[in-house]
């Protein structure tokens, strides 16, 4: 089975303006509006609620991404 968590910020958001601001310059039409983390997560038999609950709490390690154009 594969799994995967998501929702981690990946860059903060001092670096999103930043590479918006690069990116704008040689496309001004497409902007990165935010970024974040993904960890899959491969094993051999299903996860029940414990294991799901423990990874959530082990892959919960900073800030949630913000999806919104507000970066």
């Amino acid at each position: 089975m594969i799994a995967f968590h998501t929702g981690i910020q990946a860059l903060r958001n001092f670096k999103v303006k930043a590479l918006n601001k690069k990116i704008s310059s040689v496309i001004p039409d497409i902007e990165l509006v935010s970024s974040e983390y993904i960890h899959f997560i491969e094993s051999e038999e299903g996860l029940n609620t414990s294991n799901k609950a423990t990874l959530d709490k082990l892959l919960n390690y900073a800030p949630k991404a913000n999806l919104s154009n507000s970066n």
